[in-house]
């Protein structure tokens, strides 16, 4: 239910600019009422769920010597008993980028850099802390967040980012080199498909 100024001087809705942000539109209240609900299950409820279950199940863990970690155990299974806490820290790293892209609407590029540092944090977290029993997950986690961030920095450097005050890079640099700057951003995206796909076939291969 965010809302950014249209070139008519009105407000509307960023994911459906045909619903405009007035109390007198009804698509916009319904909007607000899901859009409301659904933030404070994601900054709220769900939070206190996940910070409750690694409660338990680090006390379960500690009682029992590393032996069992209770009944969230599922929730944990993936994880090294010292880094259980990297699922929260996974669900810290959403909310961070949920607020960001909320706090910054209508300024791509200030979205996409801000996503890329929480993304380049969180990888550099992951090296260090070491969070899954399977050193292939933890190169998982990282080759995706770096991925992710380097995705958003080549988007915010190659004028992708979408902003109400500027036009689309399409319609500013002539065809060619807008055509460049696509193909550019497919091999910068395959690129980062190579990690993923390695990994997960030697994944496969050391399963059999």
């Amino acid at each position: 239910f965010t809302c950014i100024p249209s070139p008519n001087g009105e407000f509307s809705l960023a994911m459906f600019p045909h619903v405009r942000c007035a109390t007198s539109d009804k698509a916009w209240k319904r909007a607000v009422v899901v859009g409301s609900a659904y933030t404070v299950c994601v900054l709220a409820l769900f939070p206190m769920v996940l910070y409750l279950a690694w409660r338990q199940a680090a006390t379960r863990i500690n009682d029992s010597r590393l032996q069992c970690k209770g009944w969230w155990r599922f929730l944990f299974r993936p994880y090294r008993p010292i880094a259980m806490g990297w699922i929260i820290s996974v669900h810290v790293r959403n909310i961070a980028l949920l607020v960001a892209s909320m706090a910054a609407v209508g300024h791509g590029t200030a979205q996409l850099v801000v996503a890329a540092v929480i993304c380049a944090g969180s990888a550099f977290k992951a090296a260090y802390t070491l969070p899954y029993y399977d050193l292939s997950n933890t190169m998982l986690e990282v080759w995706h967040s770096l991925a992710v961030a380097a995705i958003c920095l080549f988007t915010a450097a190659a004028g992708f980012q979408t902003d109400p005050a500027r036009s689309d890079v399409s319609v500013l640099l002539p065809a060619s080199e807008y055509q460049q700057l696509v193909r550019a951003s497919m091999a910068v995206q395959r690129l980062t498909l190579v990690g993923p796909v390695a990994i997960m076939a030697y994944q496969v291969i050391v399963a059999f």
